[in-house]
């Protein structure tokens, strides 16, 4: 009866060195299951623990296993798909983030040149009326060639795109001040042949030049730089291969199971090692990377500061309206139709009043008065994509050397419990090799080493950009084959830069003083808004007024413009 009992004891004893963690003995039937789990035959799988003399990678330590060779070929398959599949989704998503940031910020580059318009078109029906509508094609044309010119399609640089424009309208204004004239095609092009020294419209045209090929250029380059990257994901997610660490892969999810430990997870390190070996080619280009993202954050910095897109953008139709003005006072018409008579010859006139030729009399008041405030997006400004913008820039940061620790937060035993994972031998700590048993052989594969050159041509197509922008040269925007992008972006121009060409960093825009406007209560467009320049001190002939009268005419003004307001709310 007692030997009965020993054998029941024996019995337990080996019973329960089976599907526990036992190294030396382990029970096959977990490892059938979990096998099974992979939609695999279970015939590789040794029906009780072998010696595996056959085994190539994984370790046999003179101890019993579940494994065949079979089976470490179907983990070698497992083992590279498990890891190619893990780092192409972190790069996916990554690529996927940035193109909806370029999706968004395009948008809303393309949303503000639009609302311009329309302001424009509202507020110059309401100042100018029927004038402005038999002549709003002009508008319209020169908006449609400012969306080309932001999206690379347009042929035109700004300069000669505001050129066309205010030339055009001098053409037009001179033709309604002279409306029982008849004028020739040739006559007409005669107009505006002295434009530039006559300057009819003061030095708004230089400005609006400036300032629109300023913002224009650095929303090109934010958007084009968000655009390109995808390239650069593209060649090193094709770049991942784990044909050069598969064993190590192999040893780091699938040996366990040589020892009936399918469940145990790979000790954080472990598994860090290795995929640091795997990833060794990639991380190169991660120096590169991070001045890609400090030129791309510098971008949007510019964007939503110095070079505030909404703001310029928002404000241009009151600037071109402030040119019309300056072109109809009594003087400057005047010297224009003196001019235009001596060179282009002496047309037909009837008696006309040239001073005021687009409205008749108070709505000349009404007109100067009415300077609404610009409307503001409902949805959509700068400061609502920043959030976003700022935490895809977090998440791309360091990313290609942080790619190993996001592989093994998914995948690796808790840091903080060292001992309870898989080692590579057994269960138990991790320390690593000194002697680089986990590291790969560096052949910098030749797509890694594009991707880190299309990075380098990507940052030097924003510095030029950027240059362009910021000293008033003109620049070709245009959308080209990502294969060329080293070639695009080159600036060509003149480097005078209308008001931006003064060797500084920054344009000073905003140089023109327009009229009082006696909503912000200041010489214009702003009061304390640094951004668009202006504001106090930027009109000279407004600082000798007599400050008594200004402040009296001031008055009448506001108190005119808050009646023209509740009247045009009364149905």
């Amino acid at each position: 009866m007692v030997s009965f009992y020993v054998f029941l004891v024996v019995l337990a004893t080996v019973s329960s060195g089976f599907g526990q963690d036992n190294d030396n003995e382990p029970s096959c039937a977990t490892v059938k299951t979990a096998y099974r789990q992979k939609r695999l035959t279970d015939s590789d799988v040794p029906q009780w623990a072998v010696k595996g003399d056959d085994l190539r990678v994984c370790p046999k330590d003179n101890g019993k296993q579940c494994c065949s060779q079979q089976m470490e070929d179907r983990f070698a398959v497992f083992a590279s798909e498990d890891f190619d599949k893990a780092v192409s989704s972190k790069v996916s998503e990554m690529r996927r983030q940035f193109h909806l940031q370029e999706k968004a910020f395009n948008a809303h580059f393309q949303s503000l040149i639009k609302e311009s318009h329309e302001s424009l078109d509202a507020y110059f029906k309401k100042v100018y009326v029927h004038y402005y509508s038999q002549n709003s094609k002009i508008f319209s044309d020169f908006y449609a060639e400012l969306m080309k010119y932001y999206e690379g399609e347009s042929s035109s640089d700004m300069k000669t795109i505001l050129n066309k424009l205010f030339k055009i309208l001098m053409q037009k204004m001179f033709q309604i001040m002279h409306a029982q004239s008849q004028f020739s095609n040739s006559y007409l092009e005669c107009i505006p042949k002295h434009m530039d020294q006559l300057k009819p419209f003061g030095n708004y045209p230089e400005t609006l030049t400036s300032e629109l090929r300023s913002v224009l250029i650095f929303a090109k380059a934010l958007t084009k730089a968000l655009d390109d990257v995808h390239d650069v994901f593209i060649m090193l997610e094709n770049s991942i291969s784990s044909k050069d660490c598969q064993d190590q892969l192999i040893k780091l999810k699938y040996c366990s199971w040589c020892k009936a430990l399918t469940s145990l997870k790979p000790c954080h390190q472990f598994c860090m090692d290795v995929h640091k070996g795997c990833l060794a080619d990639i991380a190169k280009v991660n120096n590169q990377w991070q001045r890609y993202l400090a030129a791309v954050n510098e971008l949007f910095q510019k964007l939503s500061g110095v070079y505030n897109i909404e703001i310029i953008l928002s404000k241009a139709h009151i600037k071109m309206s402030f040119a019309i003005m300056n072109f109809q006072e009594p003087t400057v018409a005047k010297a224009v139709e003196e001019r235009v008579f001596q060179v282009c010859g002496n047309p037909e006139l009837t008696k006309r009043s040239t001073d005021d030729f687009f409205l008749e009399g108070n709505n000349r008041q009404r007109r100067e008065n009415d300077a609404a405030l610009p409307k503001k997006s409902a949805d959509v400004t700068l400061e609502s994509l920043k959030t976003d913008f700022k935490a895809v820039m977090k998440m791309a940061d360091n990313f290609w050397t942080s790619l190993p620790d996001m592989l093994c937060s998914d995948i690796a035993a808790e840091k903080n419990n060292p001992s309870e994972c898989w080692n590579g031998a057994g269960k138990g700590s991790y320390s690593s090799p000194d002697d680089g048993e986990n590291a790969i052989e560096e052949n910098q594969a030749p797509s890694v080493l594009k991707a880190s050159e299309k990075l380098k041509n990507i940052v030097k197509m924003i510095e030029e950009y950027s240059n362009a922008a910021v000293y008033g040269d003109e620049i070709n925007i245009v959308t080209t084959d990502n294969e060329d992008d080293d070639e695009s972006g080159s600036g060509s121009g003149d480097g005078s830069g209308g008001s931006g060409g003064s060797g500084t960093n920054e344009i000073p825009i905003g140089t023109d003083a327009p009229p009082t406007d006696p909503i912000n209560g200041v010489d214009g467009l702003d009061n304390d808004d640094n951004v668009v320049g202006g504001g106090v001190g930027g009109n000279t002939q407004g600082q000798s007024r007599n400050s008594a009268s200004q402040t009296v005419v001031g008055a009448w003004l506001f108190y005119s413009a808050i009646l023209l307001l509740c009247s045009s709310l009364v149905p």
